[in-house]
């Protein structure tokens, strides 16, 4: 446990932990907060799930040739071209009035254009902790993104449900008793 302290410690290690939060985080709500967008919209559940499944297909089978991009032209420009067009998909998902088709086109969409963070994270590392630490590196990093790909699905169920339970459950209750009169 030393060395992981000792390796905190380095200069450049915590800043580059803590930028890689917020976009990680991001990694880590964007499922759950498919699913209660598009259940919410349509009052379905299966089509929640295959928005959600589709953007996690997409994701993943789009990303291996998006960290190919980082590999052939550096960061800068793969995260300048996807980074737009990830925040454009999520606010369409958000707050267009789509058909259900479009649902899963801009789910799909979401996957495909999720920016290459974790691969444009990993070159930093040797310059920060040199290469005899690269492995320590790594690893402290896998660890870090694993943690919040965790506590992204929390956040996202707090904000979506909302800070009050009892608030949301009145307020969920009125709109039950209200459908059955």
């Amino acid at each position: 446990m030393r060395i992981y302290w000792e390796y905190v410690r380095i200069p450049g290690v915590v800043p580059l932990l803590f930028a890689s939060t917020f976009g990680r985080l991001a990694y880590g709500m964007v499922s759950l907060a498919i699913f209660f967008k598009v259940e919410q919209a349509t009052d379905s559940v299966a089509l929640a799930g295959i928005a959600v499944g589709t953007q996690s297909l997409t994701a993943a089978l789009t990303a291996g040739p998006r960290g190919h991009l980082v590999d052939r032209f550096g960061q800068t420009r793969p995260l300048l071209f996807f980074t737009p067009l990830y925040a454009l998909t999520c606010y369409l998902l958000a707050f267009a009035p789509v058909s259900d088709a479009w649902i899963v086109v801009l789910s799909a969409l979401i996957g495909l254009s999720a920016p290459p963070l974790n691969i444009s994270i990993r070159p930093l590392w040797q310059d920060i902790v040199g290469a005899e630490r690269v492995r320590l590196a790594y690893s402290v990093d896998t660890a870090y993104m694993n943690l919040i790909m965790l506590l992204g699905p929390v956040i996202a169920s707090v904000v979506a449900l909302g800070v009050s339970p009892t608030a949301r459950s009145e307020e969920h209750t009125s709109e039950l008793q209200s459908r059955l009169h």
